[in-house]
């Protein structure tokens, strides 16, 4: 049987305090509630409601085809987005619910976060499949 594996080096503890801390980092909160009562915070989710989602003009999965391969997380960017001084800028005509990220020293659980949350995916190694073997890459 296979089981994924995790981060090596430091504790899984760890790595996940680093992970949220890099999703947090790339997460913006626009508002708070001014009242941090139940009622201030319902007021807050009660005006969060009101506001459309924003649109997504391609309603495919994010880089259709490229689903199933082992992803490059090593790439300064994701798939169709440009690198401007250290800094990943979504392509034009990319609508994804993350702002520009800077990826160089977030771990690989971390990037895998990333593509689950902003729905793009980082792009897909090069090389032949070792088809032999009874587990994916990354997995023991």
């Amino acid at each position: 049987s296979c089981s994924l594996r995790h981060g090596t080096g430091s504790s899984a503890r760890d790595n996940v305090a680093d992970d949220l801390s890099d999703v947090q980092a790339m997460t913006t909160i626009s508002s708070a509630p001014e009242d941090p009562t139940p009622d201030g915070i319902r007021e807050l989710f009660n005006g969060l409601a009101s506001i459309p989602a924003p649109a997504r003009a391609d309603r495919s999965p994010p880089a259709a085809g490229h689903v199933n391969c082992d992803r490059d997380y090593g790439a300064a960017c994701p798939i169709d987005f440009e690198l401007v001084g250290g800094v990943c800028f979504p392509g034009e005509g990319i609508n994804i619910p993350c702002k520009p990220t800077v990826f160089q020293n977030m771990t690989k659980d971390t990037k895998m976060r990333w593509e689950m949350l902003c729905g793009s995916l980082f792009p897909c190694m090069g090389g032949s499949k070792d088809f032999a073997s009874p587990c994916p890459s990354g997995w023991d």
